[in-house]
């Protein structure tokens, strides 16, 4: 089974200063919906709720037994830090070096670059992670959180 996680996308700040909404989709190949996940980060910025999404996705499709997964990230930066050796002084070197962890596990993950504007779904969830500090969401939350945001 091929999974698809799509990671935070933008972060969602603008009415939490300093805090991050960090969402996350994991899906089939066919596009269905496994389950959804949000989380509020009480500080940090855009890269390190990047990191977070990644991290916590990976989590859950690891802990959901999936072991083909596409991590998909509109974040080329935050990949490329999984990719290449940190510096000692990056600030996030502790989450990127848990990344690259998970990364070495027995199982197949392909990072893989999509346009924020592809990001839809963790979008409209991002808005409503800053009132929780972790939930895993079912595909029929995840679906009704879209719905209602888009009116349809």
């Amino acid at each position: 089974m091929c999974v698809r996680l799509k990671g935070p996308g933008k972060s969602y700040s603008s009415l939490y200063a300093g805090s991050f909404g960090v969402t996350g989709v994991l899906k089939k190949s066919s596009g269905s919906i496994i389950e959804g996940f949000q989380s509020k980060l009480p500080r940090g910025d855009a890269l390190s709720a990047e990191i977070w999404g990644c991290l916590l996705g990976l989590k859950r499709a690891w802990d959901c037994g999936l072991r083909n997964v596409r991590l998909s990230s509109d974040s080329q930066e935050a990949l490329g830090l999984f990719l290449t050796e940190p510096s000692d002084l990056h600030e996030d070197l502790n989450l990127i070096l848990e990344v690259r962890d998970m990364l070495q596990r027995d199982w197949k993950v392909d990072l893989h670059y999509f346009p924020r504007e592809e990001n839809n779904t963790a979008d409209i969830l991002r808005a409503l992670a800053m009132s929780v500090a972790m939930q895993i969401l079912s595909p029929g939350a995840v679906m009704r959180y879209v719905q209602e945001d888009t009116g349809g």
